[in-house]
């Protein structure tokens, strides 16, 4: 039921691009079924199907480290690791949950140091206070964060000020 829903999804959003002359340049779980294909081999070989059955050389976006990403390696698809600059982690390189008061992070400069510490070093902070390797290759800013844009406007202007280059 899984591959069919989300193969029909793909399908209608391919329609509408072909329609807007635009083409797919990537596919990215959303919300739950992200994080449970991080760590459900089953969903996440359900998803690299869905992906190996889309006739396009597009990329799968998954968080390091992920059962997901590893499987898609192994099947030879392009893989963006994805971080989240407005969410904390774990020591497992899972989110917290938003279900703790923690889960979102809501002030500018944390944003910004969260993802500096990501670019530069690699390292994401997690909520036990040890360091742990990532790599990012694009960061999520969440829509539904209150302060969304304004920390996309702090984050942009710190992270050019720091000579990184946005795409």
């Amino acid at each position: 039921d899984l591959y069919t829903s989300l193969k029909q999804q793909v399908r209608s959003l391919m329609k509408v691009l072909r329609a807007q002359h635009s083409m797919l340049h990537h596919v990215k779980p959303h919300g739950a079924l992200y994080n449970l294909a991080a760590v459900d081999k089953k969903t996440a070989e359900v998803i690299i199907e869905v992906v190996k059955s889309i006739a396009l050389p597009i990329q799968l976006y998954v968080p390091y480290g992920s059962m997901i990403a590893d499987l898609a390696q192994k099947e030879n698809i392009k893989i963006t690791y994805e971080a989240f600059a407005d969410r904390n982690y774990n020591s497992d390189l899972t989110l917290v949950s938003r279900t703790q008061s923690n889960a979102v992070i809501t002030d500018p400069d944390e944003v910004f140091e969260h993802v500096q510490n990501m670019i530069f070093q690699q390292k994401v902070k997690t909520i036990s206070g040890v360091e742990v390797g990532i790599k990012a290759d694009t960061f999520c800013v969440h829509g539904d964060n209150p302060e969304a844009i304004k920390l996309l406007e702090n984050l942009t202007e710190k992270l050019l000020e720091s000579h990184v280059i946005i795409r």
